[in-house]
């Protein structure tokens, strides 16, 4: 598989040599990086046409000519924050002041296919579990939300709720409950017999999804192991790319097996005062929440927001993104999260050290 081309410009050598690291970390042996820093020799190389996946280039070596060139993602640096677009309708600002991985992450969450890897080569099924401390984080829109990104991104992605009272079937097309399956009930269920009777219930909407079930976990006589065994079974199967199991708030020992489980555990908090706390509390609990395998995620950020800067200061933990502000995330459906910028920079997060 050809490696995505990837063209950095600006004249800064020294901002760009930090830019140019971020790239080859990220994607190290997988991409074709180009850094310029020369205006001349930029308008020299571009005399001619150009094909390249990704660029990314401060505002003076632009001209409306480079949308003519074969580049699936442009980017303008920018040093004002508020302004979005410029450009035809494949150019987009970026602000020249982020972090280099920042930018290494909003980039490539906007073009998928130049990452996405070979296909004739398979590799395992990734577990990934999303979690939370408290409730009212919208947790499960952050779920989905990913799962429509991973999807977007040409994986194979299985959606399981993991709640006792499962309710997120508003959120659906299709809101039909299912009973439990029977193999669901049996504790001495063999995992692959397990797969082999919920595959025939799964459904597909922009993702796979096992629908919600019809009675809660405490009226069908079952525990939260189920959730556990529905995972692995259809991890077993090799069917899908990703499983993105959605688990309750808080933490007990299911959720503790399945964090060791997991190739990532993505924790959901909000801008609260109760959010930042019950977060706290969940990372004294939990080893190396400081690793590369536990992304912690803001939702339903506004920039500056009331007493922004002392919440952060309490927290004990490090945002690695974030999920922006809307009325209602119910409202505007898959099409939407997988357009969504917070969430297309999680999706790619989950997606680093695939096989």
């Amino acid at each position: 598989m050809k490696k995505p081309r990837i063209i950095l410009a600006d004249r800064d050598e020294s901002y760009m040599a930090a830019l140019q690291s971020a790239f080859a970390e990220s994607f190290f042996g997988r991409i074709e990086l180009e850094a310029i820093t020369d205006p001349a020799y930029f308008q020299e190389l571009f005399a001619s046409p150009q094909r390249a996946d990704i660029a990314v280039m401060a505002e003076e070596f632009y001209s409306p000519s480079m949308e003519r060139h074969p580049i699936t993602e442009l980017f303008l640096l920018t040093e004002q924050r508020e302004e979005e677009e410029a450009g035809g309708a494949g150019t987009s600002r970026i602000f020249k002041y982020s972090s280099p991985q920042e930018i290494v992450r909003e980039t490539a969450g906007r073009c998928p296919d130049a990452f996405r890897r070979d296909t004739g080569k398979e590799g395992r099924t990734r577990l990934i579990l999303v979690c939370s401390a408290c409730g009212g984080v919208g947790k499960t829109t952050a779920a989905l939300g990913i799962c429509a990104c991973l999807a977007a991104n040409r994986r194979r992605v299985l959606y399981i709720n993991a709640a006792g009272l499962q309710v997120f079937g508003w959120l659906l097309e299709d809101r039909t409950p299912i009973d439990f399956p029977q193999a669901c009930l049996r504790p001495e269920s063999e995992d692959d017999a397990l797969y082999r009777e919920i595959r025939p219930l799964i459904r597909k909407e922009s993702f796979y999804y096992l629908p919600p079930f019809r009675g809660a976990l405490l009226a069908a006589g079952a525990d939260w192991r189920v959730y556990e065994k529905l995972a692995v079974s259809a991890a077993g199967a090799g069917e899908f790319d990703h499983i993105v199991v959605d688990a309750d708030a808080g933490l007990d020992e299911g959720k503790a097996r399945l964090m060791d489980l997991a190739s990532k555990v993505v924790v959901v908090t909000a801008q609260t005062e109760a959010a930042v706390y019950a977060t706290n509390a969940l990372l004294h609990n939990i080893e190396g929440a400081d690793g590369e395998k536990y992304l912690f995620v803001c939702n339903h950020f506004t920039e500056g927001g009331s007493g922004d800067a002392a919440l952060w200061e309490r927290a004990e933990f490090s945002v690695d993104e974030h999920i922006g502000y809307r009325e209602d995330y119910g409202r505007t459906g898959r099409t939407d999260w997988a357009k969504d910028r917070g969430m297309q920079r999680i999706a790619f997060l989950t997606m680093q050290g695939e096989e």
